[in-house]
Formats: C-alpha cells, structure tokens, sequence
C-alpha cells in the first residue's frame, strides 16, 4: 500500500466518522450533548436562510440531513464510491458555508471540513495520475 493511498484511506475514514457522528448527533445527545444541542438550536435558522423555498418542516429537514450524512458516510467507505462521495461533501460543504455566511455566523467549521476534503481529493487525484509502481528485476 503506497503512502499516497495510506494517506487517502485516513481522511475518507475520518471524515465519514465525522459524517457518522453528525448521525448520531441529529438523532440523540446521549454521546455528544454539546454538538446535539448545537444542531438542534442552528437548524430553523439554517432553514430559514437556505432552505425557505423548499417549504420542509425543521424535523423534515433533520431527517434529510441524517440521509445526507448516512449516504456520505457509505459513499466514502466505499472504495468504487468514494471518488464521487468526496466530490458530493465537498459541494453540501459549500451549502453549509453559504449558509454561515448568510447568518453571520464563524465559516470556520465549514472551511475546515471542506479543507479536510479538499485534502482528499487532492491526494486521490494525485494517486489516480501516479505512475503505477513496477517491479524491477533485481541485480543477478
């Protein structure tokens, strides 16, 4: 296993724990009180700023995004997937970070995250235009 593809495994596995975590988190606060609370105070605000033209109920919208974060979660566990799984975060990532901007709130979890991503990609698109590494014949 190349260091390159060591590298690419680490920051798809921790961010689908995170996703994974955002779970958990929308669904019950028994792990995570803090984040719990905190998603549950945000939500009607982010659904107000980004989402007021779909018309969807605050408790509609949780379940959506527990959809969203369990789809990530198995799309970047999934090695055939993940390429796309990113490419998915990257994008509802930048969703969140209008949505911060819009209520003024600190874009700093959203920029970490997607650097997180970004940082994926890059070494997934690196890997993918690596040459592939050949067997040389030893010294006789």
């Amino acid at each position: 296993m190349t260091s390159l593809h060591l590298l690419s495994d680490v920051l798809s596995y921790s961010i689908a724990g995170f996703s994974a975590l955002c779970v958990q988190a929308h669904l019950t606060s028994r792990f995570t009180p803090a984040f719990s609370k905190n998603l549950k105070e945000k939500l009607p605000e982010h659904n107000r700023a980004v989402f007021w033209w779909a018309g969807i109920s605050d408790g509609v919208l949780r379940y959506v995004f527990v959809t969203i974060n369990i789809t990530i979660t198995i799309l970047l566990l999934s090695e055939e997937l993940r390429s796309f799984g990113l490419k998915f975060s990257l994008a509802l990532l930048g969703v969140g970070f209008y949505s911060d901007m819009k209520l003024g709130e600190s874009p700093v979890p959203h920029m970490l995250l997607c650097s997180i991503v970004g940082a994926a990609i890059m070494v997934s698109f690196s890997q993918e235009k690596a040459p592939s590494a050949k067997l040389m014949p030893g010294p006789s």
